[in-house]
């Protein structure tokens, strides 16, 4: 497919994705609807600024990639973080990677994990496999959380978080395994 086409048609999928994420606006006619991609993105930059969570992480999306905008990190996370403080989870994994990574700022590994952990706690199998990394790889280290994310995820078929559980369990004594399985009961029981 040539680039025209694939930006034509990615103009049009955002067009179609701005008339269909925002029920609760007045239906949008054909007429109506964004022509350009420009016009798009300005509609999810107005939603966005109205405190619209899912309209405030497709625009830090944008901003990150550059898809449909130029690329602004800082500016990126600014809307990652509005958007994970209304409970939108796809944007706290973003947000926590974005910090664990340093993109659009300093590394703050534990904020990454403070976003991570919400995220993971609401079921996001991509958070629980980056939490447990983050747990496992960087200080202050906690097996048994590290643990419990990589087994969560690995149950729910994330084929890399299985790999570090299993590369986990390799390193850990068997007190230490026997206690992180504790812990992981511990913790069922009160979720």
């Amino acid at each position: 497919m040539s680039d025209v086409r694939v930006r034509f048609a990615g103009r049009v999928i955002v067009a179609l994705l701005c008339i269909s994420l925002f029920p609760g606006l007045a239906p949008v006619s054909a007429d109506d609807a964004p022509e350009t991609y420009g016009e798009a993105m300005a509609w999810y930059g107005n939603e966005a600024q109205a405190g619209n969570a899912e309209a405030q992480f497709l625009l830090a999306y944008a901003l990150e990639t550059g898809v449909g905008a130029d690329v602004s990190l800082d500016e990126a996370r600014r809307w990652y973080q509005l958007a994970g403080e209304q409970g939108h989870v796809r944007a706290q994994v973003r947000l926590g990677l974005m910090l664990a990574e340093g993109r659009g700022g300093p590394v703050d590994v534990a904020m990454a994990r403070i976003w991570l952990d919400k995220a993971a706690n609401a079921g996001d199998v991509d958070a629980m496999s980056l939490l447990g990394f983050l747990l496992f790889a960087e200080e202050p280290v906690d097996l048994n959380a590290a643990y419990r994310w990589f087994r969560l995820a690995s149950e729910q078929g994330d084929a890399a978080a299985a790999g570090n559980l299993a590369a986990l369990v390799g390193m850990m004594t068997p007190t230490q395994r026997k206690a992180a399985e504790v812990a992981l009961d511990a913790w069922l029981s009160s979720h």
